[in-house]
Formats: structure tokens, sequence, C-alpha cells
């Protein structure tokens, strides 16, 4: 049957199982037999209740009732209403049992009644005990450990020491490496299975007896002391006569965030401490952001010169402690790429920044939704600088990895690279790149419109043809171009020496991130 009846919807059981009018005109035949076929769907069900109700006589009676209520009507009993009505009636003559009604305060002083009368009576639950020699490993490792309350994938948890003598140490819930597909050696996580995951669940405080891992660790408080002391002969950034690390052991400053490699404390003079696993050049390039109103300024810093992870990251790894000032604003967090701060789209405050920073020949590698703060008038400046490079190809990296690599010309990895472009930036709603992908797919009036809302994102995808096409005419070929968009996040630096990088400078590098953001 070809028609259709004003909801939309062709004509077959639905309507007739819910006991609705169809209001498609089907012919008188057609439309009694459903009539009839709704009628028996919703009065059947209540006969057989009044059956169930065992009332003598109550065939005879339901009967009556019905016929009356149908002379009323004027029509089946067909609507939900109808049955409605017929069920009223039953239960007034007694073949159904009358619906008690109970205002919300009886219901809860039911609830809560019940509660107390099946209190006692509830079956405990029973817990298959640990195994005797992993509980006595347990017990050895110190007390349970209370888990961060940090935005898992955007922060992680510092390594703790997992006895007295500090001769193993694990990256514990080290969520946000594991979501970004990394896979460090070190790490373990809390939920795996067998004692391993137990281990990683346990530490000791620093008295030995059970105790918080995040109110007080070796980056925080009084026990940032001993991390201080042991930093011997530093490098000093900044101010030499900074004297305010003390502040940071007191109880008046306060944690403000904690990763894998460090702790940030507020102190209460409002001056900020990082300590921990820094960069090398960290305390370099806050000051560069810092003076270019990109980022906090750097107050003072202490660099020591070995750390046990250096040789493992992209980055020159130390041991050390940075001061630097507030940065106004709060992070994007979960805000959608439209959304307005200071008059101003998210997602353009975002790439506002990115240029601002790559055009400074600066790669984040964390660019995220939480390490850009952004300000009351719509400003963005960036934060945690522990794994940026100082370098226009990393930039360069960071900047093209948005894109997809040229189809038909596969990418030719460098060896030792990251890979997968700048995954970072993609995988957030707020930074635009989502919306320009759902823009471009749709096309018409969607790409209108998100040229028109987001302007400074749809720069940035409308200059990429005009960089990819600089390139080329540096010599590149296509495969050249999808190897720079692939080479990854975080790559050591000496891979930008090699295969398709070797190719270009960082003058040219630069000069094709300046095409890129042309206009903005």
């Amino acid at each position: 049957m070809t028609s259709r009846c004003i909801k939309g919807k062709s004509c077959g059981a639905t309507c007739i199982q819910r006991s609705k009018w169809c209001e498609l005109e089907l012919g008188p035949k057609v439309s009694k037999s459903l009539s009839h076929a709704r009628e028996r769907i919703g009065v059947l069900g209540l006969f057989a209740k009044v059956r169930e109700h065992g009332v003598k006589g109550h065939k005879a009676k339901f009967d009556a009732i019905r016929k009356e209520l149908k002379g009323q009507l004027g029509h089946q009993i067909r609507k939900t209403d109808d049955i409605s009505e017929l069920k009223k009636r039953l239960e007034k003559a007694g073949l159904l049992p009358k619906t008690k009604s109970e205002n919300l305060g009886d219901i809860f002083a039911k609830q809560i009644k019940q509660g107390a009368d099946t209190k006692e009576k509830a079956p405990r639950r029973e817990f298959t005990p640990l195994p005797a020699s992993i509980k006595a490993q347990l017990e050895a490792l110190g007390g349970p450990r209370q888990l961060d309350r940090s935005p898992g994938d955007k922060t992680k948890t510092p390594p703790q020491a997992l006895n007295k003598k500090n001769s193993m140490s694990l990256m514990l819930d080290d969520i946000s490496r594991i979501m970004r597909g990394e896979s460090p050696k070190d790490i373990q996580i809390a939920s795996a299975p067998g004692f391993e995951g137990f281990k990683a669940r346990f530490i000791p405080s620093s008295s030995g007896s059970k105790g918080s891992a995040t109110g007080n660790t070796k980056w925080a408080r009084e026990d940032a002391q001993d991390f201080d002391g042991a930093l011997g002969k530093v490098r000093r950034d900044g101010s030499k006569s900074f004297n305010g690390w003390d502040g940071s052991y007191g109880s008046g400053a306060r944690k403000i965030g904690e990763g894998a490699y460090g702790t940030v404390i507020r102190n209460p003079d409002g001056t900020f401490i990082k300590r921990g696993a820094v960069s090398d050049t960290e305390a370099a390039l806050i000051k560069k952001l810092g003076e270019a109103g990109l980022g906090p300024k750097l107050i003072a810093a202490d660099i020591n010169g070995a750390h046990p992870y250096q040789k493992e990251r992209f980055v020159d790894v130390r041991n050390g402690r940075i001061a630097m000032g507030e940065v106004p604003g709060k992070p994007i967090g979960y805000a959608e790429a439209y959304k307005k701060i200071g008059g101003k789209p998210v997602a353009d405050i975002y790439w506002t920044a990115m240029a601002q920073l790559h055009r400074l020949g600066i790669a984040h590698n964390d660019a995220h939704i939480d390490n850009i703060l952004v300000d009351k008038k719509g400003v963005g400046r960036w934060v945690d600088l522990g794994l940026a490079q100082a370098s226009p190809k990393a930039a360069l990296a960071e900047a093209m990895g948005i894109f997809n690599t040229l189809r038909g010309a596969p990418a030719d990895r460098v060896m030792g690279a990251a890979g997968q472009g700048n995954w970072q930036t993609r995988r957030w709603n707020g930074t635009g790149v989502k919306a320009a992908e759902t823009a471009r797919e749709q096309g018409g009036l969607k790409q209108r419109m998100f040229e028109r809302d987001l302007p400074v994102t749809a720069r940035v995808f409308e200059n990429r043809g005009a960089a990819q096409f600089a390139l080329l005419k540096m010599g590149l070929t296509r495969n050249d171009v999808s190897s720079i968009i692939d080479h990854g996040i975080r790559s050591p630096m000496d891979t930008y020496t090699k295969g398709v990088w070797s190719k270009i400078t960082d003058k040219q590098a630069q000069e094709i991130l300046n095409i890129l953001y042309d206009g903005i």
C-alpha cells in the first residue's frame, strides 16, 4: 500500500497495537476492520485482568459495561482515553482492584520503612581474599593509594617511590600518555590485573604508614625539600636573587596540577612553582612566550644536569624547578568550537594563539584544550611547555599535522619519527578541526556557515592549499608533503635533519608557516 497517513507512516500494525486512530481514508470495510482490531487488543487485555480477579458473573458484567461505554462514546473503544475510562468503570464495579494513589511523601516513607525492615536481612557480599603472598607484598609497600581527581586524559600522575630506599619507581595512573598512544616502558596502570596492578594502587607515605599519594609527594609541600636539596649545583635562569621556593613547602601552598614528570604549586604570594623533570629549554621558552604575552612570565629557574629519563625523551629532560607568574583565564576544556568567550569563538581563539606560537618557531607538542588558558577578553595563552621544542620545522610539523595526507601520495616516515601528525589538536572539539572537516564533507550552506562563524579557523584550512603548493615549488614531491603532515608531534630533534626535512631549511619552514597563517 503506497498511501501514507498524516503521521507520515505507512499503514501497519504499529498504530493498531498502540490503539491509535488511523487518519487515512482506507475505505469502509478496511476502517471497520481496523476499529475492531484496536478494540480487541485494548479491551481483551482488560478482560484478561477481570477474569484473573475472579468476581462471580464477571463476563456478563464486563459486557454490559463495555456496551454502555460504546453507546456513550458513539464509536468503538479504541483510543487510550477510552481504555482508561473502561478501566475506571470496571474498578468501580468491583471487577478490577482499585488503583491505589499515593503522594510522594507516602511513597518515600514506605521505601524508607522497607529499607529499615530489610537492612539486617540483606545478604553480606563476599569477596575473594587475596593470596597470602600478594597480601604480604602489598603490606610491605604501604597503604592504599588515593587516586587523583585530575582530568585523567589531560594530566599525568608522578612516579612514586615504592620503598624507603627509592630503588624502584613507577608511572602510576599515567592515563593521559596511554590515551595519546604512547607506551613508556616504566608505566604501569593501576587497573592492570595481577600483582602489578595491585602494586600500582599502593604506595607508602613518607613515614612508611598508610597515606595519600597526592597530598605530600616528593615534588609537593614538605617532601619537596628533599628534592630541592638534592639538586646540587644548578644553572640559574631568570632572577638570580629569587628565594620564593620555600613558599611551596608550607601548608599555605596549594597544588594545582600534577603530572608524570612534575607538580605545579601555587605559593601564597601568587607565584607558581613547577618542580620535577623539566625540559632543558623549557625555562627559555617560558621566558620567550612571557615576553610575547603568550604565556607565563619567567621569574627564576634552577636546572640540574641529570635525570633518569633524559635519554628516552624527545626533549632534554633535567631535574629542576621553575618559578613563574600567573596566567589569566581558564582552560578551553570541553567547550564547543562555536562557543564565544569575550565575543570570540573558542576555535578562533585557539588558532590565533597557535599562529602566534608557531610564528615564534616554537612547537608546543601538547596543545590540548587544558594547556591554553583564555581570559575574559578572549585572549589565549599557552601553559605547560615541558614538551615544547624550539624549532621552525617542529612547529611546521605540528601545524601541518592537523591535515590529511595527500590523496595517492603515501608518507615516507623518517626513522625515529613519532608519526600520526598532530593527533593532539585533532582530537578535541574546541580546536575546530572536527567542525572544519564536517563543513567540508557537507559543503554548500554548511561550508559557508563555517566560514562565517569561525573565520580564523576557516582561514587556516583555506590556506592549506597555498602552503602545500609552496612546498611543491621548493622542490618537494607530493609524497614529501604527506611525510611532513604525518611526521608526528614529539619527534626527536634529529629526525628534522633526515629524509624530507633535509630538503628544506628552518627559514623555509618558517616561510611555509607564514603562508599557512596568512591573514591571522
